[in-house]
């Protein structure tokens, strides 16, 4: 698990990602959805977008295309997480 190390070794990097954590599940709780769902929902979402370098995308609220694109993506693969019907053929 990184985020221990994150948090000793670069502080601001584990910050930010416990805000996002706060923050999306705040909002995802205010949603509807379960505490236990949110907590999943939100750390398959912190974890896209560290693994698709998008902080600065969300930080400045400044997204391109692809960026968008990768989110809407990372979405939708986080919310079938929560809930599996979304996978099922239209």
């Amino acid at each position: 698990m990184l985020f221990p190390l994150a948090s000793a070794t670069h502080p601001e990097i584990a910050m930010r990602s416990a805000d996002f954590l706060k923050s999306c599940q705040q909002t995802c709780t205010t949603g509807g959805t379960s505490a236990p769902l949110c907590v999943t929902y939100c750390q398959c979402g912190l974890e896209g977008v560290e693994n698709n370098d998008l902080w600065n995308a969300i930080y400045t609220g400044r997204v391109t295309a692809a960026e968008q694109a990768q989110l809407d993506a990372n979405n939708r693969q986080c919310s079938a997480l929560i809930y599996p019907e979304l996978n099922l053929p239209q």
